[in-house]
């Protein structure tokens, strides 16, 4: 009935120069993905403590903590190059993954994914949404906020939902805005 805390681990370290970026979901039930910067993505088993993969960033750094797609079979990361990658977590190379270019993954703010969907969602801070297959490579669906000017995306998540006939999931987009004159 009652939550129990346990003791704290120490996961991992991002050394004198370094910041942990996030920590988020991992492939496996026991692990998680740490986004540290300069270092790159690692994914680290909860009750060892140890490295399960670690991906090496060369010529980029993350501006968001890596998301992990669906059943974990791939991760996405928003780099500061304005660029998106999409990688499989078997791969060794992040640089072999999927890349996403400039236009599309500009002012990305949000990379939001779910466990019962094989694809990410990217939320812009000017209110741009687009659905995307877990490599990156074929947009499912994209709409707009239809915020006002000045406005941006403070926060957002995805929150399932039961579709309307019963068949399956659903999700809605939950987001909150913060308008050109701060409120």
């Amino acid at each position: 009935d009652g939550i129990e805390v346990g003791e704290p681990l120490m996961l991992a370290r991002a050394g004198a120069e370094g910041a942990a970026l996030g920590v988020c979901m991992g492939p496996g039930p026991s692990q998680v993905t740490c986004t540290i910067l300069p270092h790159g993505v690692q994914v680290i088993d909860v009750h060892t403590s140890s490295t399960k993969k670690s991906w090496a960033l060369r010529g980029r750094r993350p501006i968001l903590p890596a998301a992990v797609v669906g059943n974990g079979e791939r991760l996405v990361l928003a780099c500061d190059d304005n660029s998106l990658i999409s990688w499989k977590y078997t791969e060794t190379d992040v640089n072999k993954g999927t890349t996403l270019n400039a236009d599309a993954a500009s002012a990305v703010k949000f990379l939001l994914v779910d466990p019962h969907f094989a694809g990410v969602v990217l939320v812009s801070q000017n209110g741009k949404v687009r659905a995307m297959s877990g490599d990156l490579k074929t947009e499912l669906c994209s709409t707009s906020l239809h915020l006002p000017k000045g406005a941006s995306v403070l926060f957002a998540e995805l929150v399932p939902l039961q579709d309307k006939a019963g068949a399956g999931r659903a999700f809605a987009l939950v987001a909150v805005t913060k308008s050109g004159n701060g409120k």
